[in-house]
């Protein structure tokens, strides 16, 4: 992500960032971090919670992750917390990594080093254009069952 996206993020939730941290994806999943960071923060507000501090924001198979850690050991506040961030996770997986538009797909960039993103079709002619090989994994991908992964 850009450097001034990744500051509008770092300044506007500065409890959640304790220390500085680089967002490895691309510009198009901003609205999907900003709308994550709003509802984590609602849910620790009406709680009455310290907040989360984010430790990664990565893009992985084509899919945004959000790692972060609890100040506290309360289960029902980490259990809504994995909430917003698997949201997060569905909502990437339609939306272009590169620009936002929906509906994107799954593709595979070659030249990256087999990378997975979620383009939408603009952006995967783009990609063609610059030379990049790809080639459509999946045309429309639903997240597997992340709350079966040991957090």
């Amino acid at each position: 992500m850009n450097l001034e996206l990744t500051a509008t993020l770092h300044n506007r939730f500065k409890p959640m960032f304790p220390s500085l941290i680089n967002f490895h994806c691309d510009d198009g999943w901003f609205d999907i971090l900003r709308n994550t960071f709003v509802d984590m923060e609602r849910v620790c507000i009406s709680r009455k919670a310290p907040h989360p501090s984010i430790v990664q924001v990565k893009e992985k198979f084509g899919e945004l992750r959000i790692y972060f850690r609890c100040q506290t050991e309360e289960s029902e506040l980490n259990r809504l917390l994995h909430e917003c961030t698997h949201e997060a996770l569905r909502a990437s997986c339609s939306t272009c990594e590169c620009c936002g538009a929906i509906p994107a797909r799954s593709c595979i960039l070659e030249d990256k080093g087999n990378r997975q993103k979620s383009l939408c079709e603009k952006c995967e002619v783009n990609a063609n254009a610059q030379g990049l090989e790809h080639s459509v994994y999946v045309n429309m991908r639903l997240p597997r069952n992340i709350s079966e992964e040991k957090h």
